[in-house]
């Protein structure tokens, strides 16, 4: 080959790692860096990592967002919530909520046990006097 070789000073000054990954060596300056890659293995890694870190930039991106195979009761429940329907069904339920939990605070407090006042009369004669009973 007649490319001239590049000592590794020289490629680092002129950046030649950075433009030979993004294309913007002419024919002659990539052939010889080339062979320089052969030779420098602080230029060769620099290579290859640029290469491995162009490689994930195309990837960002490509993987779109993962959408579940059926949605559910509940999910779609949650994204039809700006709906009037829904929201009127939704006050409905928390109005029912409301009325059971006041109930049943209610039957469990006459459920429990309360002393009761219970007096008898004694000596108090009727007016009518004793009756008889035939």
């Amino acid at each position: 080959m007649n490319a001239r070789m590049i000592d590794h000073d020289e490629a680092v000054k002129d950046l030649m790692a950075e433009r030979y990954l993004l294309g913007e060596l002419n024919a002659a300056e990539r052939d010889s860096y080339e062979e320089h890659l052969f030779c420098c293995d602080a230029c060769f890694q620099q290579v290859k990592a640029g290469t491995e870190l162009i490689s994930e930039l195309r990837h960002i991106g490509t993987v779109g967002p993962q959408v579940p195979l059926a949605l559910g009761f509940m999910s779609r429940l949650l994204t039809n919530a700006s709906q009037p329907v829904t929201i009127t069904l939704f006050g409905f339920l928390l109005f029912a909520t409301g009325v059971a939990v006041r109930q049943g605070s209610i039957i469990s407090r006459l459920k429990e046990p309360r002393p009761e006042i219970r007096s008898v009369l004694t000596g108090v004669c009727s007016r009518l006097g004793p009756r008889r009973i035939s």
